[in-house]
C-alpha cells in the first residue's frame, strides 16, 4: 500500500487503505488497471492471471457481443485464410 500511496500522492490523489489482504490485492489490481490500461499487454496479463471478467457489451469493431472469451479474438483475415 505504501508504493501505491506514494504514486497516488505524486498525482494528487487521496491515499488508499486496506484492512485485509484481499482489499490490498483488489487495490493493486484496480491501480494497475488505471495506470497500465494502454501500455502493452499489462492489462491482458492481469485479466488472465487473476481470472477477471472481460468487457461486457458489444465490440465496436466486430459488432458482436464480447461474451466470456479469455483471449483476443482471432482476426477475420486469419480465420478465413484470405
Amino acid at each position: 500500500m505504501t508504493v501505491l500511496n506514494t504514486r497516488r500522492a505524486q498525482v494528487s490523489l487521496p491515499a488508499l487503505t486496506a484492512t485485509t489482504q484481499a482489499e490490498a490485492v483488489a487495490n493493486v489490481i484496480e491501480e494497475r488497471r488505471r495506470e497500465l490500461s494502454f501500455e502493452s499487454g499489462h492489462r491482458l496479463n492481469d485479466l488472465l492471471r487473476h481470472t477477471l471478467p472481460w468487457k461486457i457489451g458489444t465490440s465496436p469493431f466486430t459488432l458482436r457481443p464480447y461474451g466470456t472469451t479469455s483471449c483476443w479474438p482471432m482476426p477475420r483475415k486469419e480465420r478465413t485464410g484470405a
